[in-house]
């Protein structure tokens, strides 16, 4: 335990689905207290790991949004991206980033009685798609007082809202905050599975679109390292981990390519130590790379890697 706390807390947990609220800041408000006096589920080990998975809930109007990624050009184009940089293996905050602000799912709350508009929801869906980044599932939660679920049928208004908002049935959820306390709690826990279950489609897009890009990247190279890494934390978020323990083993070889490629050495007993090639031989995702930076990569793959290894036994 004590070696563990000289990392920050997103790398001493695993990660979990990032989810956010917005809309009614008051129930918004109410929601996270309630979440945050119920006792944590019980941790079957030392590294983290929870029987229930639970999302992280992080500060919509905290998160990098997709506005932050590169200003607009001056004839109000698409955003001009930064070039990409060939030599970081994985950029300095990524993890933090992904683990902590940048959600996979939104609910848009609303209070929903006889009196509510469909169009007030629908417009804040708007809203928040425009916060988020491609890819992201904006849910609308319906808060209601009493007994019923409008979502259930025969409210003719959630028809209209999911039309317009361009939502499946999936995407529109009933939250009662009223009842007993076991009656509140199940309420809520049945909006933290709602929000899993949407984030669930990011985090498999994101996996899909860094594998694309792993096998367009050239071997050895960061870039290659880099989208292992994306390709292990979508699936390690989603609890699929025999497939982050595959792709945080792929990483690992390709941080071993990347270090013997560059410095003649690898950080494996396996690969026999040689002289630095040549700098004009080496590939130009190579020559960058610094040893700070490929130390401290390795570390974090290697720390995700016995996670996973020690948590299956092996």
């Amino acid at each position: 335990p004590g070696a563990m706390n000289q990392y920050p807390p997103e790398v001493r947990q695993p990660p979990v689905p990032v989810v956010a609220l917005t809309g009614d800041a008051e129930i918004e408000q109410r929601i996270l207290e309630l979440r945050r006096s119920w006792p944590k589920p019980p941790t079957p080990d030392a590294l983290g790991e929870r029987d229930v998975h639970t999302p992280h809930y992080c500060a919509l109007a905290e998160s990098p949004g997709p506005g932050s990624r590169a200003p607009r050009g001056d004839g109000g184009d698409a955003p001009e991206r930064a070039p990409k940089s060939v030599s970081q293996v994985i950029k300095p905050g990524w993890w933090r980033k992904h683990a902590a602000l940048v959600p996979a799912a939104v609910g848009v709350l609303c209070r929903w009685d006889s009196e509510t508009q469909w169009q007030v929801p629908a417009q804040a869906v708007t809203a928040a798609r425009v916060q988020v980044r491609p890819g992201c599932k904006v849910i609308v939660v319906l808060v209601v007082d009493g007994p019923g679920d409008p979502t259930a049928g025969g409210d003719d208004r959630v028809v209209f809202l999911r039309r317009a908002a361009d939502l499946d049935s999936r995407s529109v959820i009933a939250l009662s905050l009223r009842g007993s306390p076991a009656d509140t709690r199940a309420s809520v826990q049945r909006l933290d599975r709602a929000l899993v279950d949407a984030a669930d489609v990011y985090y498999r897009e994101s996996a899909r679109r860094a594998k694309r890009l792993r096998e367009m990247a050239p071997r050895p190279s960061a870039l290659a390292v880099r989208y292992e890494v994306k390709a292990a934390f979508a699936a390690h978020a989603r609890r699929d981990l025999a497939t982050a323990e595959r792709h945080y083993a792929m990483a690992y070889s390709a941080l071993a390519e990347l270090c013997h490629g560059r410095f003649g050495a690898a950080p494996s007993p396996r690969l026999a130590a040689s002289p630095p090639p040549a700098v004009a031989l080496m590939p130009p995702g190579v020559v960058g790379v610094r040893l700070a930076d490929l130390k401290a990569s390795t570390e974090l793959v290697a720390l995700q890697l016995a996670r996973l290894l020690l948590q299956a036994g092996r």
